[in-house]
């Protein structure tokens, strides 16, 4: 299989210096909120490279000649570094980031919103910033009794938001998508997930952890009609519990901030990365990631954290970092070594597209 890139710069195809003079390329996909990124290194020997202007957006495609081509996304160039080394000469590094993560989201803002539903408050920050809102069902239909915003930009609130609710957030491709963590879309079906046997990779390390020893975690509110701090609780067995230090304004808000400091707390209990000989165009975050014949204690189900694509001189590979789904990493003893002939499939938010333009390849 060959693989190749296809990079479009404001709409149209770059030039064939790019690709001549190209390196690497690294597309970065990120759990949740987390930055995304494009990242490209050129061979700047002969010192004849134009630099796109900042702003410019990078739409970079690729995959295997004879396949369907994945979309990654739309990247604003956001700075570049120049330099040489003894080794390997002069080199421009140039990165972008997401084009949808406008400054106007950064702005810090004070407000609030009485009697409103998640999704609710949701679409009134997406509208405001151009975006369309992609939410589950379930979550959008939580009550919000009250939810106040002291001098905080849009995407610190959507990412606290996130964190209480046990979802990830993230601005894509026009939208706002809030989702629950663990591999769903908006849509509210599953990422496909991605079954990785150990053959198939070229390095890897997987780090065990001792379960965390809380049984709970507490949250309090204030009850304002009785003028009386309460507390909720969600409890997984036994051991001391966990405090949570904000006071929040409502038994909903209370309940759910607990339950999902307890889910994470579950869910931090191993962590690894792999790298694949051989890239998979749409392996995504947060998808569910299945490892077959890694041993004891490693073969199992986790969950993809970052996914970077990686072309360069070993032609297409990804690098996928990931940490323990949220039942918990595999158990020693408990198998998941057994063989299991699922392949990874498509199932990319981002989209397909039936071909590409030009013949450049790495």
């Amino acid at each position: 299989m060959k693989p190749y890139l296809e990079v479009l710069a404001d709409g149209r195809p770059v030039n064939g210096l790019f690709y001549s003079a190209l390196k690497s390329a690294t597309i970065r996909d990120e759990a949740g909120q987390e930055s995304d990124s494009f990242e490209v290194e050129f061979d700047d020997t002969a010192a004849t490279i134009a630099l796109p202007r900042e702003g410019t957006i990078l739409s970079p495609s690729g995959g295997f000649r004879g396949r369907a081509v994945t979309r990654f996304g739309d990247f604003k160039v956001a700075g570049y570094e120049r330099g040489r080394t003894a080794s390997e000469g002069r080199y421009i590094r140039m990165t972008a980031r997401p084009a949808d993560l406008r400054e106007d989201l950064k702005e810090p803002v004070s407000e609030h919103w009485d009697d409103q539903t998640l999704g609710g408050v949701l679409s009134e920050l997406a509208e405001r910033h151009g975006l369309v809102l992609a939410i589950d069902q379930e979550l959008g239909s939580i009550k919000i009794p009250y939810l106040a915003r002291v001098e905080q930009s849009a995407i610190d609130l959507v990412t606290r938001l996130a964190d209480r609710y046990g979802a990830t957030a993230k601005p894509a491709g026009g939208r706002l998508v809030f989702v629950k963590r663990g591999g769903t879309t908006a849509s509210g079906q599953r990422l496909a997930p991605i079954v990785v046997r150990e053959t198939d990779c070229s390095e890897w390390r997987i780090e065990a952890k001792p379960r965390p020893q809380f049984g709970g975690v507490r949250a309090g509110w204030l009850d304002r009609e009785k003028g009386l701090r309460m507390e909720e609780r969600a409890d997984s067995g036994e051991g001391p519990f966990s405090m949570l230090r904000p006071l929040f304004a409502t038994k909903e808000e209370a309940q759910a901030a607990a339950q999902s400091k307890l889910t994470a707390l579950t869910r931090a209990t191993g962590s690894g990365s792999l790298t694949l000989s051989v890239g998979r165009p749409a392996a995504r975050a947060e998808a569910d990631l299945k490892l077959i014949g890694f041993g004891d204690g490693a073969s199992g189900k986790w969950r993809a954290t970052s996914v970077s694509h990686l072309f360069g001189g070993d032609g297409y590979q990804n690098s996928i970092d990931f940490e323990a789904a949220e039942e918990g990493r595999p158990k020693p003893g408990a198998g998941g070594g057994s063989d299991d002939n699922g392949a990874q499939a498509g199932g990319s938010d981002g989209g397909f597209a039936d071909g590409f333009t030009g013949e450049e390849y790495l």
